[in-house]
């Protein structure tokens, strides 16, 4: 049982400083990260997803919206999907 826990709150640690690092390198790009409490989230054009990303327009920042009311591996594979969308804007691919 206690090996649980620490492991529980090691994992907590690194998910936390994941997210951290998330929002350092997302602001050097102009990008917020916001989380959300429902298991979906309304994109811009109104449509149901799990997270999704905007890009920066100008001056206006950028935004990534992720989902969070759903279990954790979930929302983190959603991220490095997100991620995934910034890296595509960042190499204009």
């Amino acid at each position: 049982m206690h090996t649980q826990f620490i492991k529980h709150h090691i994992d907590k640690h690194r998910v936390d400083n994941f997210v951290k690092y998330v929002r350092r390198y997302l602001k050097r790009c102009n990008i917020r990260l916001e989380f959300r409490q429902g298991a979906t989230v309304r994109t811009a054009d109104g449509a149901c997803a799990e997270g999704f990303f905007l890009e920066p327009d100008g001056s206006d920042y950028g935004l990534i919206v992720i989902a969070k009311g759903r279990p954790e591996r979930e929302w983190l594979t959603t991220l490095g999907h997100e991620l995934g969308h910034v890296n595509q804007w960042l190499t204009e691919d």
